[in-house]
């Protein structure tokens, strides 16, 4: 059988609370090194294993801790964040992504037709500035005879 207990958490005090237990395992863990640090040096095999061992300890306290205040922030967050898609949502979710890109693809072609036609544009008018002025008086009205 399984229960269920919903109760309402002052995130404030969590946060305190392990933010307490946190700080009172690293002063552990400073004390620990300083005890390294002031012994005699006749028994530092000893002194050394002692310490690595309780170091060992304190980290492993401190990565419960960490998972605790993991596990706690998921829990606050989850009910914020968007629920699992069906399988149907997913599909609309893909088919729309297809059509968003269909349109940026075409909207990319188009921007480079566009910008041919521009330098084909500016083409044009450079040809038409190296291109002989009219005669006055025209000679327009010119036809010219086939042979």
């Amino acid at each position: 059988m399984r229960a269920t207990i919903n109760f309402e958490v002052d995130v404030d005090k969590v946060n305190g609370i392990m933010r307490h237990l946190v700080s009172v395992q690293a002063q552990e863990l400073i004390d620990t090194l300083q005890g390294l640090k002031s012994d005699p040096d006749n028994n530092l095999l000893i002194n050394l294993t002692e310490t690595l061992e309780t170091i060992s300890g304190q980290a492993r306290q401190l990565y419960q801790y960490r998972e605790m205040i993991s596990g706690f922030e998921a829990s606050r967050i989850a009910p914020y964040l968007p629920s699992e898609e069906s399988e149907e949502e997913a599909s609309v979710t893909r088919e729309v992504r297809d059509q968003t890109s269909q349109l940026v693809n075409s909207s990319q072609e188009l921007q480079g037709v566009v910008k041919s036609v521009d330098q084909f544009g500016s083409f044009l008018d450079k040809l038409n500035e190296f291109a002989e002025p009219p005669v006055p008086g025209g000679n327009d009205d010119i036809k010219s005879e086939e042979g």
